[in-house]
């Protein structure tokens, strides 16, 4: 693997993405599967992480392997919940307001929002 580099934000809710290149891909007879075989290995919060690709795909001649990761610091909180019930009788949905804390300054906090899921009543939402 070459290149290999994290994405500045958050993927989703206690995710990172990294992607890289497969080194001498176009040596091989299939590229992509090898790319699915070879795996990486991350240092994260100073432990060894060795993982395979969870997808590969050509880019520009080159083949591409992405890594999603958990990350400790891709993990907001909801704060002040409110919980309004029901929006309509019968339609199976709540309205939940909450606010969006506890994330980094260039995080997308609105698609943060979305993959946070608050623990209410002891049901996830």
């Amino acid at each position: 693997w070459t290149d290999v580099s994290e994405d500045p934000q958050c993927y989703a809710y206690d995710k990172k993405r990294y992607t890289g290149f497969l080194k001498d891909g176009r040596g091989k007879l299939d590229p992509l599967r090898t790319c699915y075989e070879v795996p990486f290995k991350f240092v994260l919060n100073g432990q060894e992480v060795e993982k395979k690709p969870d997808v590969c795909e050509w880019d520009g001649g080159r083949v591409r392997g992405t890594w999603f990761l958990g990350a400790p610091s891709c993990r907001p909180l909801l704060q002040n919940i409110i919980d309004y019930g029901c929006i309509e009788s019968e339609s199976g949905y709540r309205r939940i307001e909450a606010e969006v804390v506890d994330i980094g300054k260039n995080e997308d906090w609105y698609r943060l929002c979305g993959y946070s899921s608050p623990l209410l009543s002891n049901f996830h939402y």
